[in-house]
Formats: C-alpha cells, sequence, structure tokens
C-alpha cells in the first residue's frame, strides 16, 4: 500500500531487523500501516554485502507520521540522543503504550523506555506540556525533584478520573437494569472463570456474571481446553464468544454488580454434539 510522502521521513537504521521492527511498531500504534518493501539484488553486494532478495527497507506508517526502517548493517546503533514522545491523554493509554513498548525492552526513568530495538521513546502525559508552557513564570518554576513529584501526582489524578469514569458508567448502567429485573436479554460470553461466566448484555454493553449456582438446568463441569462449562446431560456448551439469553436476577449499583439467570431454551442455541454433526455435514 502506497503512503503519501511527506517533507521529512525520520530514518531508522537496523542491522537486519527493519521488517521486524516495522511491523512490531505497527501492532501497537493505531491507523497505522506497512507500506512498500524494497529488497537488496547482487549488485552492489561487494558493498552492502547483504543476500539477493534480503529486506533493504521497509516503509510504514504510525498515527500519520511516515518511516523508513532500513536494513544497513552492524555499524550504527540506537542512543538516548533521539527519541520519539508520545502525547498521553489518559492514564489507560500510559500504561498501555509502557506496557507494550517495554515488552523486550527496558524502562529507564522519567518517562523514558527503550524497546527491545534500543529505540528510546518518552510516554508523557499531555498536561506535562501544558505545565511546562505554562505563561506564568511560576508555573515553570520546578526543579528535578519536584518535577517528579508533579509527574507522579499527575500520574494518580489521571488514573483516579479513569477509575471514577469507570464506575460512573458501570453505576449508570446498574440503574438502567434494575428497573428491568426479570427481564431476559441478548448476551455474549466475555470470560470463563471458576465460578460461572461473565456475560456482555448487548443492548446495555453492561457487564454481569452466570454464577454456577444459577445454573440450574444441568450440570456443568469445566473444559479449559475450550475455555467453556459443558452440560454433562445436554452437553450445551457455554463457551467464550458464545451468545447467550439471560435474564437479570439482582443489581446492586454501588458495587457495580449484576447477577443473571441462563434462559434454558434458547431457539438455535446448539449443543456440543449438535455443533460437531453440523460440521460434518458442512464438510461433505
Amino acid at each position: 500500500m502506497a503512503i503519501a510522502a511527506q517533507k521529512i521521513t525520520p530514518c531508522l537504521w537496523f542491522d537486519t531487523e527493519a521488517e521486524q521492527a516495522a511491523n512490531f511498531y505497527v501492532s501497537i500504534f493505531k491507523d497505522s500501516m506497512i507500506g512498500s518493501v524494497n529488497r537488496y539484488n547482487r549488485a552492489g553486494h561487494e558493498v552492502h554485502g547483504k543476500p539477493a532478495g534480503s529486506v533493504m527497507a521497509v516503509e510504514f506508517e504510525i498515527e500519520g507520521q511516515r518511516f523508513v526502517a532500513l536494513n544497513g548493517g552492524p555499524q550504527f546503533k540506537f542512543d538516548a540522543a533521539v527519541s520519539f514522545q508520545i502525547h498521553c491523554k489518559t492514564q489507560e493509554e500510559i500504561d498501555y503504550y509502557w506496557s507494550r513498548l517495554t515488552d523486550g525492552g527496558k524502562e529507564v526513568a522519567c518517562g523514558w523506555l527503550k524497546d527491545k530495538f534500543g529505540l528510546s521513546w518518552q510516554v508523557v502525559p499531555t498536561p506535562l506540556f501544558e505545565m511546562l508552557s505554562d505563561k506564568d513564570p511560576a508555573g515553570r518554576a520546578y526543579d528535578a525533584a519536584q518535577m517528579e513529584v508533579q509527574g507522579q501526582h499527575l500520574t494518580l489524578c489521571e488514573k483516579r478520573a479513569d477509575e471514577a469514569d469507570r464506575y460512573v458508567d458501570a453505576y449508570l448502567k446498574c440503574i438502567y437494569l434494575r428497573d428491568r429485573i426479570g427481564q431476559t436479554f441478548d448476551a455474549i460470553i466475555t470470560s470463563v472463570v471458576d465460578f460461572g461466566c461473565f456475560v456482555q448484555i448487548v443492548e446495555a454493553a453492561a457487564d454481569g456474571l452466570l454464577h454456577l449456582d444459577n445454573l440450574r438446568d444441568d450440570e456443568y463441569v469445566k473444559d479449559d481446553a475450550l475455555q467453556a462449562w459443558v452440560g454433562l446431560r445436554s452437553k450445551r456448551r457455554l463457551q467464550l464468544g458464545n451468545h447467550v439469553r439471560v435474564i437479570v436476577t439482582a443489581v446492586n449499583p454501588v458495587e457495580g454488580l449484576i447477577d443473571l439467570d441462563l434462559v434454558s431454551d434458547v431457539p438455535g442455541a446448539l449443543s456440543a454434539d449438535k455443533e460437531e454433526k453440523g460440521r460434518s455435514r458442512k464438510g461433505r
């Protein structure tokens, strides 16, 4: 896929890992893609020493920024003199990029890290830039120790704000369902655990629990390989990703808890045996 040209394009020098690195970065950032892949040929082998057909350069784009990854050999290595800043609005964003980019890499300090290819990144909350650009000189008058305290304070505030958002969201969904106790809803199994299944009610995008004690239509055993609870008599599977019908039985808005019962007979629901027979017929 062609990538739009831009005036300045960072070129990242690798030994032999250009394609691997490009795929790694594209897998992390949204609105990203791989562009053209150019390969070495026999011409110039006495200079570059690379096998004919091996990757020379990979164009890729992340968040609208075009890059080129070049397999140039072992002569040059990345260092912290050049780094890329990631501006993050929420603690969730900070945690995501920090986790993904330090996988195989290493943490440095004060929001800096090196990824597994040695490239340096800064994962920084946007309020920090606002504080540093404050027109009031007093707003910029922080020494290194104070900056670290301010950074920790910003992180804590953003974490609390994210937690408050999640709490309010869960609370409002519980209020909505509290007036619908006894009603049935379509749901999707999102997690299979030792005490039952967590499901998401499609209409409300609310998460609830199908407790094992409430699965009264059969005796269920857990199949870890299938990530499912399987009925011993009906062979019905309550498997990750399956659609089910549930009844809302109890709601606790303060704790964000929704208890559900399973609707026993769901039109179109398949047992494990019926699923297997269906696959056999399709294969004929």
